[in-house]
């Protein structure tokens, strides 16, 4: 079984590794104020039952400057980048959502596994090719 075929987000270190530079290349630049806006606009697309979850976690999430080690990049800047990015789409947006609510159910704010569901949800609905 290839490793890119497992539910353990850490199975997909050493691809994101690889293929880090490359993506993190297609993505657009943010300014500080877009930064805060994306936070605002992510916590107010919750619905009523995934509302406590994304206000307690969101913002902690997203203000930690927490590094991923094996890209040595910010996972909150990552974030609101891929959210530039994916919120003209719908689906997208509500995928980008659950990944919330799952690093809270998993206990999943581990930088590696926050930049490893930022990137899946952002290659599933962008035309990147790797």
């Amino acid at each position: 079984m290839s490793y890119l075929q497992t539910l353990d987000t850490h199975n997909y270190d050493r691809w994101i590794h690889h293929n880090f530079n490359k993506i993190e290349k297609t993505l657009p630049e943010i300014t500080k104020d877009e930064f805060f806006t994306y936070l605002n606009e992510i916590i107010q697309l919750a619905n009523e039952s995934q509302l406590d979850i994304l206000i307690q976690y969101v913002p902690q999430t997203l203000r930690k400057n927490d590094i991923d080690g094996n890209t040595n990049y910010s996972c909150n800047m990552l974030a609101a980048r891929i959210w530039k990015t994916i919120r003209e789409n719908p689906d997208a947006m509500v995928l980008f959502l659950k990944q919330y609510i799952d690093m809270y159910e998993t206990n999943g704010f581990c930088p590696q596994g926050q930049t490893n569901r930022y990137i899946q949800v952002y290659l599933a609905f962008s035309e990147v090719k790797l």
